[in-house]
């Protein structure tokens, strides 16, 4: 992406996520003026140093009406603070993007994809179906309304172990693996946000997991990166030409424009592959991806300004996550010589941006 296309001051749409801070990191590493928009809750990201403004912009609903009034106090804002370039750095912020970018002449919006296609893709139900109708591979699952369907899962054949989760939800929050049916009512009973109905249960796929981060447009994969946590402490890059295609049908089937990452279960033992769910946002991983190579804000805004964006995904390496790389440097020092240097420039980048973890 060139000087000249590349947008010199940026929006960013946030629900208050954790992930605008990541998009921001990207942000940072083009040299763009980042201006933080948040729509529902205040987040960490407002306190991070590489955001140059902030304003609150509440946003109560996502009906048309709302998002008329809506479109025009963020016209209005891009307009006062000559803003070129738009991103959501979450579900929502996505799909207010895709809305309202007919409305923003002279702001080049990050490609997404409508609040429907992304809820769709989000609800992990609505997904399931969505595979299964369409022979994606993924583990056998049932969705439970209430506790009278418990008796389901024999009757429909479903084998323990079992993995119970909400329809919604992220970071393994309010998932359950478990070994026998009094697991499931054990947490039933203990109760919590998590354990509402409906709910949805999968059959367990045993194997280790692997992550296909991926921006698309129009149904078509324009970049991707596979990584894998076999090692809970690090990502490791590989190639595997089958998950991909896998990431393929499902960005062509859902005719998907914009970025998402899906979950898969690769059991080495049998070569079978599963998809358990699909994230279509920005992920928490996304340093990793910005500096093994691939800035997935920028393939997005390159697009978005009529080019392309050609960079060869890593197949090998590996990126440490924070806390390990610290520990590292305390307790075992020189196996940092064998640690690629771009661990560490992510390292700086999050360090020189204390405030969001301590506030």
């Amino acid at each position: 992406m060139t000087e000249t296309t590349r947008p010199q001051r940026v929006a960013v749409l946030s629900d208050g996520s954790p992930l605008a801070l990541k998009v921001l990191y990207c942000l940072q590493r083009m040299g763009t003026e980042i201006h933080l928009l948040e729509l529902k809750s205040p987040g960490a990201a407002r306190h991070s140093r590489y955001r140059d403004r902030y304003q609150r912009m509440p946003l109560p609903d996502t009906q048309p009406e709302t998002l008329e009034t809506f479109g025009g106090r963020l016209r209005d804002y891009c307009t006062r603070h000559r803003i070129d370039g738009i991103v959501g750095a979450d579900i929502l912020g996505a799909g207010v993007v895709h809305a309202l970018a007919p409305r923003l002449p002279g702001v080049t919006a990050f490609p997404s994809s409508s609040l429907e296609v992304l809820g769709m893709l989000d609800d992990k139900w609505a997904f399931q179906r969505f595979m299964e109708t369409r022979g994606i591979p993924c583990p056998k699952a049932l969705r439970l309304e209430g506790p009278e369907d418990l008796e389901r899962l024999q009757n429909a054949g479903m084998t323990f172990p079992l993995v119970v989760k909400p329809l919604y939800g992220e970071s393994s929050h309010g998932i359950l693996q478990a070994k026998r049916l009094e697991d499931i009512e054990a947490h039933l009973e203990r109760g919590g946000r998590h354990a509402r109905f409906p709910l949805v249960v999968q059959e367990y796929a045993p194997g280790f997991d692997a992550d296909l981060s991926l921006l698309a447009r129009d149904g078509e994969v324009v970049c991707h990166l596979l990584q894998s946590r076999r090692n809970p402490c690090s990502l490791e890059f590989f190639a595997d030409e089958r998950l991909l295609e896998i990431g393929r049908r499902i960005v062509r089937a859902a005719h998907y424009t914009g970025v998402a990452n899906i979950d898969l279960r690769v059991d080495e033992s049998t070569g079978d592959v599963r998809v358990l769910e699909c994230n279509p946002r920005f992920w928490y991983t996304l340093q990793a991806s910005l500096w093994a190579g691939i800035n997935f804000v920028e393939a997005g805004f390159a697009l978005a300004a009529g080019g392309s964006f050609v960079r060869a995904s890593p197949v090998a390496g590996a990126y440490h996550l924070h806390s390990h790389l610290v520990k590292h440097l305390l307790w075992q020092p020189r196996q940092w010589r064998g640690i690629a240097p771009y661990n560490l420039r992510g390292l700086w980048q999050a360090m020189r941006d204390p405030l969001p973890f301590l506030l």
